[in-house]
């Protein structure tokens, strides 16, 4: 099972981490300008 697990987050991993990279970023900067976080 951990082995399935591994393969899938190793093949996921890099889309997954922009995606949140992307995802914070844009939090910060919505926070930053006082307006709106989308989702």
């Amino acid at each position: 099972a951990y082995q399935v697990l591994d393969a899938w987050i190793a093949r996921v991993s890099l889309e997954e981490r922009e995606a949140l990279e992307a995802r914070q970023q844009a939090m910060m900067e919505g926070q930053q300008e006082g307006g709106h976080v989308s989702h």
